[in-house]
């Protein structure tokens, strides 16, 4: 009988790249859970940025109402100048608008400042988001400046948000194991950006965008700022309603896996010092 020489060598198998870097079998949450967090910071920062924007748009579309031109975002029509009272005055005169603009009497709100060369097409509308008797009883003025302050909080919390997500990553790290900071954590992200877009839509910007892009309440710079700034509106609002609802299906798997991408072993090996 022949018998071989040695013994039978099992086939090596091929190490995978886990194996290879001392990486464990990744668990079912991991890919998920690494899809939710990119998505939630990213669209964070997506959201912050546009509504950095939006703000930026809705203090220069509202800088040239009142006062001396500040930048080249002009109304078809605006207030008067300081010196031109329009509730003491009957008659127009040289000194009651800036440069570019004609001073017109109106039998309801008194004197105003109408552009030479531009023409409002909701004239009614226009005048009331003016404010040219300086009182703001229209709905209109109210709106304008809820808008604009609204649009400046929502900046605010647009910043909250992208610092809490960022916090959360930094958890994945320092705190894994830690699930109720974790857990937490996504939760008041979540929230603070529901309530971004809660603002955002629910003070109307939307509506007030479109009736001053319809009226044509502004020069040919002016309504390209005002058609940015709804579509800025437009993807800020849905990077913040998706960022939070990913911060939101994170918080289940921060509350049962915290920061760890892989499982904790059933068991771990201690040295124990007997006699010591």
């Amino acid at each position: 009988m022949k018998y071989d020489k040695g013994f039978q060598k099992e086939e090596k198998k091929k190490s995978s790249v886990l194996e290879k870097f001392h990486i464990g079998k990744l668990p079912s949450h991991a890919p998920l859970q690494v899809c939710l967090t990119t998505v939630a910071v990213g669209l964070a920062v997506g959201s912050f940025l546009c509504a950095a924007v939006l703000n930026g748009n809705a203090v220069q579309l509202t800088a040239n109402y009142d006062g001396d031109l500040k930048n080249n975002l002009f109304p078809c029509a605006r207030k008067p100048l300081p010196v031109c009272l329009s509730l003491s005055l009957d008659t127009c005169n040289s000194k009651c608008c800036p440069t570019g603009y004609l001073c017109v009497r109106d039998p309801t709100v008194g004197i105003y400042c109408q552009d030479a060369l531009v023409t409002c097409g909701a004239f009614d509308f226009c005048l009331d988001v003016s404010d040219a008797a300086g009182t703001c009883e229209r709905d209109a003025c109210q709106e304008r400046h809820s808008v604009t302050n609204m649009t400046y909080l929502v900046y605010v919390m647009s910043a909250a948000g992208v610092a809490l997500d960022l916090i959360d990553l930094i958890l994945c790290f320092a705190l894994a194991d830690n699930v109720v900071f974790k857990s937490v954590g996504n939760l008041i992200s979540c929230g603070v950006k529901l309530l971004a877009f809660a603002a955002l839509v629910g003070v109307g910007t939307d509506r007030y965008l479109s009736q001053m892009a319809l009226g044509q309440c502004f020069n040919a710079d002016g309504a390209i700022a005002v058609e940015r700034s709804q579509l800025m509106f437009t993807l800020g609002a849905l990077a913040l309603f998706f960022s939070a609802s990913s911060s939101f299906c994170l918080v289940p798997i921060s509350a049962m896996h915290g920061g760890r991408l892989s499982d904790r072993p059933f068991y771990q090996l201690k040295i124990m010092d007997i006699g010591g």
